[in-house]
């Protein structure tokens, strides 16, 4: 005899995993950048890097980036533990897990979508500015511009239509009927 569960519970198993695994590995990275965005701030070590010659001509936004290094690894903690609840609520069956992957898989899908626009951009302005990067990858942004702009856009598009597919097959009713029963099956 085999068990054969709906597709929308691979679905969940699948996508409560991933969750798990990302946010296993994503919860100690984001704690070791946070060390290190604290220890080179306390140091002055980004003021110096903003401050030097080659990051003066470099574009805003890298410099935006450096100057907010500590909360943007907060923000990569908070996401990865969001993460961690998420996939343990979707192994448990919990509608509020199914809930809150519906919103972040469909911040994720605008997120990868307005990210494609940034991205174009930030490429486009780091070949204006060389200067700004190590010479390999200089060069390696010369010669692979457009492989670079093309990769970029098509992974960009992968992601936020996998984001946004994976969003609306946990919204559909089949997959909420199936949440709400096992609510009902603990009580």
């Amino acid at each position: 005899m085999t068990n054969s569960s709906p597709p929308y519970w691979n679905l969940r198993t699948l996508t409560a995993w991933s969750l798990l695994v990302l946010g296993a590995l994503g919860v100690p990275l984001s704690l070791l950048q946070t060390l290190l965005a604290v220890f080179l701030d306390g140091s002055g070590a980004i003021d110096a890097v903003l401050a030097s010659e080659p990051l003066t001509a470099a574009p805003s936004w890298l410099r935006w980036l450096l100057a907010h290094a500590f909360a943007l690894s907060l923000s990569g903690l908070w996401l990865s533990i969001i993460s961690l609840l998420l996939g343990w609520g979707l192994l448990a069956r919990r509608d509020w897990a199914r809930r809150g992957c519906i919103v972040l898989f469909w911040f994720g899908s605008v997120g990868n979508l307005l990210g494609m626009v940034w991205q174009a951009q930030a490429l486009a302005d780091l070949r204006a500015h060389p200067q700004a990067l190590p010479e390999p990858f200089a060069s390696l942004l010369v010669d692979g511009y457009w492989s670079a702009q093309l990769s970029a856009a098509a992974f960009g598009l992968l992601f936020a239509l996998g984001f946004g597919w994976t969003a609306w097959q946990f919204s559909s009713a089949a997959v909420r009927a199936q949440f709400l029963a096992s609510h009902r099956n603990r009580l």
